[in-house]
């Protein structure tokens, strides 16, 4: 795993020599995007992701500070100031910007590699700390967004169909319909089968494989991975005729 760091240095010496240290210290730990130029920069920012920024805040065209407020605008990525104006004005004017450290000139490239890596491992915590597992469900707390496994899900809707298709009549096809809340799955004379739904196209022909997946194992997988996922399943059979609603 590689992390993207942006170097903006005005300094073509310094500039060297930080990329040089970072690029050898850990062989392939980084990938290294330099600019020399604020407006450069600004436009990096505004439409790449890094995992990291070194910013000088003195350069020709936009200054660090502004390139700091535009990365803050779709970014959470630690942000270094590396820069000559060391006074408390300048220092509090930059944490104010969005940096989280603040590095004044002259100084040790291994302790500003130092405080990169602390501040990547910190930054790693945060991100994980905003998924939520649970079982096979994962909730993303930043973007509020809910995924789960798909593997699940497409196993459970495949036992259901292969049930259908055992308790099916000859001459029967097997229909699958959803309208967004609910997913049917029932074994008909009526119509053909609906091939709106690529999750059973492997079953459109009606084959089923008793085996390990006969209908009471088939079912209580259906209903085990159904239930890690949230759906509620509920089963009607009868001597030929099979239907599996599940709520979504």
């Amino acid at each position: 795993m590689s992390y993207r760091l942006l170097i903006v240095e005005d300094s073509p010496e310094l500039l060297e020599a930080t990329c040089d240290f970072y690029r050898k210290e850990d062989a392939g730990l980084w990938d290294v995007v330099t600019a020399s130029d604020g407006n450069d920069a600004l436009a990096r920012v505004t439409g790449e992701d890094f995992d990291l920024m070194i910013l000088d805040i003195m350069l020709p065209g936009a200054s660090g500070f502004d390139i700091c407020r535009a990365a803050r605008k779709r970014s959470d990525c630690p942000i270094i100031f590396v820069t000559a104006l060391g006074s408390e004005n300048n220092v509090l004017k930059g944490y104010e910007t969005g940096s989280d450290d603040y590095v004044v000139k002259p100084f040790s490239i291994r302790q500003l590699y130092a405080k990169s890596l602390a501040l990547l491992k910190r930054a790693k915590r945060n991100v994980d700390s905003e998924i939520l597992r649970c079982g096979a469900i994962s909730l993303d707390k930043k973007s509020i967004t809910v995924k789960t496994d798909e593997s699940l899900f497409r196993q459970a809707i495949a036992n259901l169909i292969n049930n259908a298709v055992i308790y099916r009549k000859e001459g029967t096809t097997i229909k699958i319909s959803c309208d967004g809340k609910l997913l049917t799955i029932s074994n008909t004379s009526e119509g053909e089968i609906d091939t709106s739904r690529d999750l059973k196209q492997p079953f459109a022909k009606g084959s089923s494989a008793r085996g390990n997946h006969g209908t009471g194992l088939g079912l209580a997988i259906a209903n085990n991975n159904l239930a890690m996922l949230g759906y509620k399943l509920e089963i009607k059979i009868s001597e030929d005729k099979f239907t599996a609603e599940v709520k979504l």
